[in-house]
């Protein structure tokens, strides 16, 4: 998108403005080049016949539900263990800290496909509804898929990052303090 140059008594700007800032065109045909060559590769990628049987396999079932899930699960387990080899924490805060993520991440990842699972007649009674509202839009199938992601998206992102958080922190301190009561106690 283009500015119109700014003019006034001091000052002349005869160069275009724009939202990206003044990119050097050597910058920007690497750039260029560099996404339509991605492009061209993951096309490439997606036209092979493993990942259309794999399209065509989970065509009906909602992937994204189990990409969020197991996204949460990796990064979960990648923050175990760099929490484990961490020399910056404290050692008894170690295990509470790695206690609270594992226990994040199983309660997320269950919950999430349980509420999803329970949000699945009222969605589809939403779609339905969606589809006799917008029948004449070309790219009705694509709205339809993006509620379901939607859905699924809304549904892992709260439970993840603000319901369960809380629950598990209260857990965590559960677990690790009760055996180190029991310690205290016998000394």
């Amino acid at each position: 998108m283009n500015i119109s140059p700014i003019s006034n008594k001091n000052y002349i700007n005869t160069q275009q403005q724009s939202f990206n800032g003044i990119v050097p065109k050597f910058v920007a045909a690497g750039y260029d080049r560099f996404t339509d060559g991605l492009a061209k590769g993951m096309g490439k990628i997606i036209d092979t016949k493993t990942v259309q049987n794999f399209a065509d396999k989970f065509h009906d079932t909602n992937i994204a539900t189990h990409i969020f899930s197991a996204t949460g699960i990796l990064l979960s387990s990648f923050f175990i263990l760099s929490t484990a080899k961490s020399k910056k924490i404290e050692e008894e805060r170690k295990k509470p800290l790695m206690m609270n993520t594992a226990i994040s991440c199983a309660i997320a990842t269950v919950g999430g496909y349980t509420i999803d699972n329970v949000l699945n007649k009222p969605i589809k009674k939403f779609i339905e509804n969606f589809k006799t509202v917008n029948a004449n839009s070309p790219k009705l199938h694509k709205y339809e898929a993006g509620i379901k992601i939607a859905k699924s998206a809304l549904i892992f992102g709260m439970l993840y990052r603000f319901v369960v958080p809380v629950i598990s922190m209260f857990l965590a301190e559960k677990v690790v303090e009760k055996p180190n009561k029991k310690l205290n106690k016998k000394a």
